[in-house]
């Protein structure tokens, strides 16, 4: 969006015509770049914005125990679209 990249991005699954989810990948990378974690930050807050919602997954989680990291993605995207259903239903 924008010209921002994001590693992976979900297809909302009540509009197929819509992302509202991003992962960025190995953000541990950054943190010795203030410039880039300034960047990222901005990219963060735009795609908010566009109500996207966004998480990070670290090489490190990955490799160790990539089940775990799948899991809290799932539970991640699964709140967010209850917390839609009931705001929809309001």
């Amino acid at each position: 969006m924008s010209g921002y990249r994001i590693d992976l991005a979900v297809v909302h699954p009540n509009d197929p015509h819509r992302y509202f989810f991003g992962v960025e990948c190995d953000w541990a990378m950054y943190h010795s770049s203030p410039s880039v974690k300034e960047r990222d930050l901005n990219r963060q807050q735009f795609l908010e914005n566009k109500s996207w919602n966004n998480t990070r997954i670290l090489s490190c989680n990955w490799w160790k125990n990539r089940s775990v990291e799948i899991e809290r993605i799932e539970l991640i995207i699964k709140g967010i679209l209850e917390e839609e259903m009931i705001l929809q239903k309001v």
